[in-house]
């Protein structure tokens, strides 16, 4: 359980250390007539099936979900 945390973690770390400089080549991209494909490696569907079968009824008509590692660490 606690390798697959780290990994989760360093993995959502790592892509969001590429963000600053992918939205700018993304618009530079655009700008130049060119199409951009942005390939996700993870949708997080499994995490948040998990996280939502955790929710009473109560709580999912107040829904708020953090999928960050903050939940983790």
């Amino acid at each position: 359980m606690f390798e697959g945390t780290k990994q989760r973690f360093f993995a959502q770390l790592l892509l969001s250390m590429k963000l600053p400089s992918l939205l700018p080549a993304i618009d530079t991209a655009l700008a130049d007539g060119n199409a951009v494909v942005v390939q996700l490696v993870s949708t997080a569907e499994a995490m948040l099936n998990r996280r939502l079968a955790d929710l009473s009824d109560a709580e999912r008509e107040a829904l708020e979900i953090d999928l960050s590692p903050r939940e983790y660490v």
